[in-house]
């Protein structure tokens, strides 16, 4: 893991008895990877991330058909454009926003917020385009989503 950043962790529903945490994480190399304790695999999301940015991670809501949760990661990538990926169902979608270095996007199922390079508060929801609000954000801060 990149020792300039945090995990992210969601928790996940499940089949089973117990629910589990998704854990979203930023590798040494750069490259993102998840862990589903349900499952007990760790995968390499083959798309990188800007050096020390590090991923937010959502719970989705979805019971998987392995009867695992499904986990919404978003991320800063190395183009400063911010990305949305659910790695259980190979859902992926990028805009050209940028967003602030330094900071993590938050998300939630189908909602995203993050600062944006011009240092505004934007959001996204349900496969639209990001929106840009006029409140300022105060440099390096990352908003939450709960």
């Amino acid at each position: 893991m990149d020792p300039a950043t945090s995990p992210s962790i969601a928790v996940i529903g499940s089949t089973a008895l117990l629910d589990g945490v998704a854990v979203a994480y930023e590798s040494a190399d750069h490259v993102l990877y998840t862990y589903n304790s349900v499952k007990g695999t760790n995968p390499r999301i083959a798309l990188n991330l800007t050096p020390g940015a590090g991923p937010g991670a959502g719970a989705d809501g979805l019971i998987g058909p392995d009867g695992s949760g499904e986990v919404q990661v978003s991320f800063r990538a190395v183009t400063s454009a911010l990305w949305r990926v659910t790695p259980d169902i190979s859902f992926q979608e990028s805009w050209t926003v940028g967003v602030a270095a330094g900071t993590t996007p938050s998300v939630q199922p189908w909602i995203l917020a993050f600062q944006g390079s011009d240092g505004h508060l934007w959001t996204e929801s349900t496969f639209a385009a990001p929106v840009q609000s006029t409140a300022l954000m105060a440099a390096g801060t990352s908003p939450g989503l709960y």
